[in-house]
């Protein structure tokens, strides 16, 4: 028997998505105000449903990730709610409960530039706004079935959450694409990434004497937090390193370059 399934997610801070278009990728509908994100589906078994149910719970957990590499904040998204009718008209709600995540935002201004004609000729939210729904499209293609774009994720996911250990988890992300290519010489040639990046980030990960480093516990310095640019470095390194992979992975599907890895 054929079964429409309406699954429904809600999600914390209302303001992680600024615009509608930027998490609405198929079969997702947003609706930002409320916090809430829907998909239908629909299904012959139950063994189908929960399959598909998972699948589409990944995918939208790796597109709020995706957008959390511009935004760098932590959110809160609840497993669905799930609302099945079947060809007959009954409905049935399931609920599955899980244990909240503590939420953390951070903001900016954006800037709007006119000609003398009223032109618009810097929009930095409607700039934001478009590369933000360009990159989860990709992502949306690619994260199925590619573990180490999923783990690239969820590492800068874990690196908002535990702003203590922040360059562990970021650091993450080069020894993902370390094992991923064999080598990050082998990455850096493939992906474009700037060596000299590269380099910093893992002083800075590695060496530096600071609190956040990945070996903190074995410096024979006295540890310092790191500087806000510190910061900003290591984490602007660490999303080039996830984009430049989405934007391989893209170009492997549309048949543009070869693995070799």
């Amino acid at each position: 028997m054929l079964v429409s399934v309406l699954l429904e997610w809600c999600y914390s801070p209302a303001s992680f998505i600024e615009d509608l278009s930027i998490i609405t990728v198929p079969p997702f509908q947003a609706v930002p105000e409320q916090g809430k994100i829907f998909a239908n589906i629909s299904v012959l078994t139950d063994e189908e449903a929960e399959e598909k149910k998972n699948r589409l719970h990944d995918r939208l957990l790796s597109l709020f990730r995706a957008v959390q590499l511009s935004n760098h904040c932590a959110f809160e998204l609840s497993k669905p709610l799930i609302v099945t009718t079947d060809e007959e008209g009954k409905r049935k709600i399931v609920l599955e409960l899980e244990t909240a995540v503590e939420v953390a935002v951070a903001g900016g201004l954006d800037v709007l530039m006119t000609d003398p004609s009223g032109t618009v000729v810097v929009d930095t939210r409607a700039d934001r706004v478009s590369s933000l729904k360009a990159m989860n499209e990709m992502v949306a293609v690619c994260v199925e079935g590619d573990k180490t774009l999923h783990f690239m994720l969820e590492s800068y996911d874990k690196a908002v959450r535990f702003p203590g250990q922040e360059c562990m988890y970021l650091y993450q992300i080069y020894d993902a694409l370390r094992n991923r290519f064999g080598g990050m010489d082998d990455a850096v040639t493939r992906l474009s990434l700037v060596k000299a990046d590269i380099k910093k980030f893992g002083f800075l990960c590695c060496k530096a004497p600071i609190v956040q480093g990945r070996h903190a516990g074995y410096s024979y310095k006295e540890l310092r937090p790191a500087t806000g640019e510190e910061l900003k470095k290591v984490r602007r390194v660490a999303r080039d390193m996830v984009k430049k992979y989405v934007t391989y992975l893209q170009k492997q599907k549309a048949g543009g370059v070869g693995d070799g890895a």
